[in-house]
């Protein structure tokens, strides 16, 4: 079992190390679907690893997850899918769709939804205590 553990931990090294060489775009999109069925993503190993501000990030989950009681009904708006979010502030709850995450539905043919059909039809049967918002520029992007 620690073998494996080990060698998870080894290729998540060496996946951020990899993803940021200047490798061929084929080669690239092979390290990332790599990554991808390990479960890691290489961008989220460098955000974490070469990101100053990670570490205030941290210190901002703990105290966010004080604040909420570490709920595990929350909706968040943060970065990284709210994944450092929940981890360090020991909350629960469901991811409320970015910028990109609109464009990815348009690509899908998905109905543009506004923000209170989203809640109502995503999230409201989930009985929110809490919306947190941690990445102020997504919100800004959502005047709805």
């Amino acid at each position: 079992m620690s073998a494996i553990i080990v060698s998870i931990l080894l290729s998540c090294y060496l996946l951020s190390r990899i993803s940021n060489q200047n490798f061929h775009p084929e080669i690239k999109n092979k390290i990332k679907t790599l990554g991808s069925i390990v479960g890691v993503n290489p961008q989220f190993i460098h955000f974490i690893y070469y990101n100053p501000e990670f570490d205030r990030e941290i210190i901002n989950a703990k105290v966010i997850g004080e604040i909420v009681n570490h709920s595990l009904h929350t909706v968040f708006l943060s970065y990284a899918y709210g994944k450092p979010l929940q981890y360090h502030g020991y909350l629960s709850g469901h991811y409320w769709p970015g910028k990109a995450d609109f464009a990815s539905y348009q690509l899908l043919g998905l109905k543009d939804l506004t923000a209170k059909q989203r809640f109502v039809h995503y999230y409201e049967k989930h009985s929110p205590e809490y919306f947190i918002i941690t990445n102020l520029e997504a919100f800004e992007d959502q005047t709805d």
